[in-house]
């Protein structure tokens, strides 16, 4: 039976997709890159060899030495024998031995069922899913392209390759004549993901619709593919062909004259069913045949005795050569081979249906014993999680009691060295309050002797007044001389001079009074490192006091200032040509 014409095209994608996946477990058949392949390879030369003899076409000799290099093989190298197994089913399919490239992928598909990624697995099943294709087995092929679906939507990612397996199973319900599945998977593939996939969708709409006798939308996908093909000129071939073959039936002599030219280029290489397209084609254009009227005798032992849909297309080319040469009976007698072979290719095709069906039943009922062997190995791997859940279980506890008696003893031990921080805190806390009463009594004392000595200066003021009271009535009751009254001011001046010098700490108090008490508070705060008469030095020199002018004020010595002096100094970092004044306008 004749092959789909996309058969071998679609191959070649999946084939490029399956020489990248790869594997990461010595069970795994699953190669992590290109390099790591070539490395695998280098150490097999002779597999080396057969990949370099398949990239040249020398497919012969490629499965030769495929053959040789898998029996050298060890269980170990689980990886290459997936990939050598593989690759013998791509041999075969390259040389049309479809059934030996199933054998291969089935046990490929069999073997590695358990340790395949799912791309990997749905690349094999893709693999499986066009050679049954190419056998006309349309429902097996279809059922292989839906399971390798599923394990492509294992992946979140739609890849290119999803989409070429998605395109397969619109293909394989075309060729079983359920157009309306095939639209629907057609019509599901998004455009502009590649150019050559882009070629291929609207190659097959237009066969669809072709099939479907719709003119009009088979042209506008034709035009469609042309556009795409300035940009995959791959599938030149299969555009070429099919237009050739649905024009023909639509009888478009136009579209055929426009594609005859390029078609002719392909004569002699494309098979006998092409060439007998370009004859009836130069036949409906008005042009002589491409071939010599020999060809009719000569090309009979290139067509398949079993290639019904190829002797079909040859006697129906014949009569109608034979009846424009006006030999009608020769004509009838190449109709009547055509009647012959329309009933062979009928049987053809319902025992290939039945074989299919049988095929398709033979494989549900593997896939479910295979399901009983899965759940079989489910429950005895259950059973054996289960005694091992059971075992962990034992060990948990074990580690909880272990655990648990750590615990109770960090918490006693935590709880008497908590207890015995406590007792030591509250022994500093008792030291801290015996010293804080002590210096409270001590502040009590000061703040006494104060006050005494305010009382003291309050009634030395008292003294004071009554002094100037007294003067001022003297003045008022006495007739006094002007030598009199200097006498008496002389004297005055004398008591306040004598006073003020006595009871210098009355002008320190008043000076420590409102804002400038304030500004001590502060510099006590900023400066805690200056002792009290040093802050009050600080504070009477930023008031523009004198040396001798705070001793009298501080009841001390200038050399008791000057001494206050280079501690604020020293405490404050202040540098030596930088006076007091002017660090204070600037950093205070």
């Amino acid at each position: 039976m004749q092959k789909s014409y996309l058969d071998f095209c679609l191959w070649s994608w999946v084939l490029v997709a399956f020489l990248g996946v790869a594997c990461s477990s010595p069970k795994s058949p699953r190669i992590e890159s290109k390099e790591g392949l070539d490395t695998a390879l280098k150490a097999h030369p002779i597999l080396d060899s057969a990949l370099l003899q398949f990239k040249r076409g020398n497919y012969l000799l490629a499965q030769r030495n495929y053959e040789k290099g898998l029996s050298q093989l060890s269980d170990q190298d689980s990886a290459l024998q997936f990939f050598v197994l593989n690759q013998l089913g791509v041999v075969h399919y390259q040389m049309a031995q479809v059934d030996d490239a199933i054998k291969y992928w089935d046990l490929v598909n069999t073997h590695f069922n358990y340790f395949m990624e799912p791309d990997q697995k749905a690349s094999i099943l893709t693999n499986l899913g066009s050679a049954y294709m190419g056998k006309g087995f349309f429902q097996t092929s279809i059922s292989f392209f839906l399971e390798a679906k599923r394990a492509f939507e294992l992946d979140t990612v739609r890849s290119e390759n999803f989409w070429i397996n998605h395109l397969n199973i619109g293909v394989a319900y075309m060729e079983s004549r359920n157009l309306f599945l095939a639209n629907r998977f057609f019509n599901e593939i998004p455009l502009g993901l590649s150019e050559n996939l882009d070629v291929l969708i609207h190659i097959n709409l237009a066969k669809l619709k072709a099939l479907q006798g719709n003119e009009k939308e088979f042209q506008r996908l034709m035009n469609l593919s042309a556009d795409d093909l300035t940009k995959a000129s791959f599938y030149q071939s299969v555009f070429n062909e099919v237009s050739l073959e649905f024009n023909l039936e639509f009888g478009n002599v136009s579209e055929l004259s426009e594609v005859f030219d390029l078609c002719i280029l392909d004569k002699g290489k494309r098979g006998v069913f092409f060439d007998l397209l370009l004859i009836n084609t130069a036949a409906k254009i008005g042009q002589g045949s491409p071939y010599p009227e020999t060809y009719w005798n000569t090309v009979l032992p290139e067509i398949e005795m079993d290639d019904n849909v190829t002797w079909l297309m040859y006697y129906k080319s014949l009569a109608e050569f034979k009846r424009g040469k006006g030999d009608f009976e020769s004509a009838f007698t190449a109709l009547k081979k055509v009647a012959v072979h329309q009933k062979l290719l009928d049987e053809s095709r319902e025992e290939t249906d039945l074989l299919d069906y049988g095929l398709l039943a033979q494989r549900k009922e593997i896939e479910q014993q295979l399901k009983g062997k899965i759940k079989e190995n489910e429950l005895q791997a259950n059973r054996l999680k289960a005694q091992i859940y059971f075992i962990l279980v034992l060990v948990l506890l074990l580690l909880l009691l272990v655990i648990g008696g750590i615990f109770i003893y960090y918490q006693y031990r935590t709880k008497n060295k908590l207890a015995q921080e406590d007792l030591e805190k509250k022994n500093l806390q008792l030291n801290l309050s015996e010293q804080r009463q002590l210096d409270l009594e001590k502040d009590l004392i000061f703040k006494n002797q104060k006050l005494q000595s305010i009382l003291l200066t309050v009634s030395k003021i008292a003294i004071l007044k009554k002094q100037i009271e007294s003067y001022f009535q003297l003045i008022d009751s006495e007739s006094l001389d002007e030598k009199a009254q200097r006498l008496k001011l002389k004297q005055l001046k004398f008591d306040f001079t004598l006073f003020f010098n006595n009871y210098q700490d009355l002008a320190v108090l008043a000076n420590l009074e409102g804002a400038a008490a304030k500004k001590m508070e502060e510099l006590k705060k900023s400066h805690a490192l200056l002792s009290e008469n040093e802050l009050r030095v600080l504070l009477l020199i930023s008031q523009n006091y004198t040396s001798k002018e705070m001793a009298l004020l501080l009841t001390c010595t200038e050399k008791n200032i000057e001494y206050y002096r280079s501690q604020i100094r020293k405490k404050l970092e202040i540098p030596k040509e930088e006076t007091i004044m002017s660090f204070i306008n600037h950093h205070i």
